[in-house]
């Protein structure tokens, strides 16, 4: 059968691939995450991708690389954290153990920006699920009030807090200071 050629909005997968310097898994994976919209016409197994979606998710790409120009010496930023948590569907081992694994790797990346001579001020987020609230207070974030009552807010102030998070940035922070 001929290939068709995507509908106007739509992109082929090569394309997307080409666009997003990205594999075919990764694409299905956005696609099964929700980030990109695709569509297979009937009687055929390859399909498009809606233009809208892929475009949407270049530009979410492009800010988060150049986001790391922010993190230069001396700049002062706040984190915001859009997602943590553990599938519930994972066994209680597995869960505990992605969990542990969550919570090193976030504080290996906060403490490298401190050791980096980064100035964080504060970290938000947003707690959505039971695990992902469970996370955060593990971390030391702090709820907040916040108007919308079916969202839960939190946050880390990095000077204030006591939280060990914060003790380890400031540790590494005062020894990126000390070797200026």
């Amino acid at each position: 059968m001929p290939r068709y050629q995507p509908p106007k909005g739509y992109y082929t997968s090569t394309q997307v691939k080409a666009i997003l310097n990205i594999s075919g898994a990764m694409i299905a994976n956005y696609v099964e995450k929700g980030k990109i919209r695709h569509v297979v016409p009937p009687g055929r197994k390859h399909g498009f991708s809606l233009k809208k979606d892929v475009d949407a998710l270049t530009r979410e790409l492009d800010a988060f690389f150049k986001l790391e120009e922010e993190y230069t010496p001396g700049n002062k930023v706040q984190l915001y954290l859009a997602e943590i948590g553990i599938k519930p569907s994972l066994h209680k081992d597995l869960r505990s153990k992605y969990g542990a694994k969550l919570i090193s790797n976030f504080m290996d990346a906060i403490v490298d920006l401190g050791k980096r001579g980064v100035i964080v001020e504060r970290i938000v987020s947003v707690g959505a699920t039971r695990s992902g609230v469970r996370l955060l207070q593990h971390f030391g974030f702090s709820e907040i009030i916040f108007p919308r009552e079916d969202t839960r807010v939190f946050v880390i102030d990095m000077k204030k807090s006591g939280a060990p998070i914060t003790h380890a940035y400031r540790e590494a922070y005062q020894t990126f200071a000390g070797q200026k």
